[in-house]
């Protein structure tokens, strides 16, 4: 059984420990980073793979601004993993799909899409020899197919009415770099081609990260005690935006990429979170979309009280739940010899304590 109390008081302890840290920050690290980001100049170098592509200051004009009428497609995935229990752990299924939103003065309406493909160890194996078939790979093509899914409902865009697509997450895909060179080729390959048409279509596009657990400005101050999320909450004011940063390198993972298809990102105070923003550099330089997307961008979060309308019902119409997993197996166990009886999901329904 739980222990309640033992657990109260260690919530006590640490929501202590934490008060004791906000004031460090305000004390030391605050007036550090506010100094650093006041002296910063386009082109120095922040760590050993980024430098700034702007200001922060110079978006100030940006704060009191806003849009109404806009399109935006809120893309999200899943996926169930190669499972004993589903068709003996021979195929994995991705969900990818999301909402598209319509904002005009005396209009709009909302749509939901989803589409759902099964990927088949044979299958895949025969086209992709050097990978291992299993969760790792499966995540990758997750990624990709999200933003397959994207450009092709933009490409779809009803009228002249500005719209963009809006991502969760990152736009490098993070986990590579623990990846082999296969999986980085594999993967690679496609993303730079993805970026490519987004570029040449002119498709406004942005990743968004709610509270990223990113180190890179607490380690230019040597902020030690906590990521920075900790620290620009507490050195940004509401709609503030930090300098903007880009790769020093036009390559990733061993990749080269167009200049201008080369991810640059942002931190933005947002009611009560700090988020991160990545694109691609060509939107940014065009100051006209970046705003728009920026302005759009705000109104979502706005409307969705401190994240993104878009992004939420993305997820909620895309989301695999256990329950979901569960009804799946149960409905793929009425097919005629299928028998997944030596799942430990289910030895732990029938073992008794």
């Amino acid at each position: 059984m739980l222990d309640h109390k033992k657990i109260a008081q260690e919530i006590i302890r640490r929501t202590g420990g934490l008060r004791q840290r906000e004031q460090s920050v305000r004390r030391f690290f605050v007036p550090a980073l506010q100094k650093l980001f006041a002296g910063l100049q386009v082109g120095d170098f922040i760590g050993s793979q980024y430098c700034v592509i702007a200001e922060g200051s110079s978006f100030s004009s940006l704060k009191n601004k806003s849009v109404e009428e806009y399109l935006v497609w809120g893309v999200d995935g899943s996926q169930v993993y190669p499972d004993p229990q589903l068709f003996g752990g021979d195929t994995a299924i991705i969900n990818v799909g999301g909402i598209q939103l319509l904002y005009e003065k005396d209009n709009g309406f909302a749509d939901l899409f989803i589409t759902t493909e099964f990927i088949v160890q044979e299958e895949f194996c025969n086209q992709a020899p050097n990978l291992v078939f299993g969760p790792e790979i499966i995540d990758c093509i997750r990624f990709l197919r999200e933003i397959e899914c994207g450009v092709g409902r933009f490409l779809q865009k009803p009228g002249a009415l500005f719209g963009f697509l809006l991502f969760d997450g990152s736009m490098v895909p993070q986990g590579l770099m623990l990846k082999n060179a296969a999986v980085q080729q594999f993967v690679m390959k496609k993303y730079v081609e993805l970026l490519k048409i987004i570029r040449e279509k002119s498709i406004p596009v942005c990743w968004y990260t709610s509270s990223p657990r990113s180190l890179l400005w607490a380690t230019a101050v040597e902020f030690s005690e906590g990521t920075d999320v900790d620290l620009l909450s507490q050195s940004m004011s509401q709609g503030e935006i930090s300098p903007v940063l880009g790769y020093k390198k036009n390559e990733l993972f061993g990749h080269e990429l167009s200049g201008l298809d080369m991810p640059v990102f942002v931190y933005l105070k947002m009611g009560e979170d700090v988020v991160k923003l990545e694109f691609p550099l060509w939107i940014f330089e065009h100051k006209d979309l970046f705003e728009r997307l920026f302005f759009s961008l705000s109104d979502q979060v706005k409307k969705g009280f401190g994240y993104p309308v878009a992004l939420t019902e993305a997820h909620m119409h895309v989301v695999v739940t256990e329950n979901d997993r569960q009804l799946i197996f149960a409905l793929a166990e009425q097919e005629k010899g299928y028998n997944s009886t030596k799942n430990k999901n289910f030895r732990k329904k029938i073992i008794p304590v």
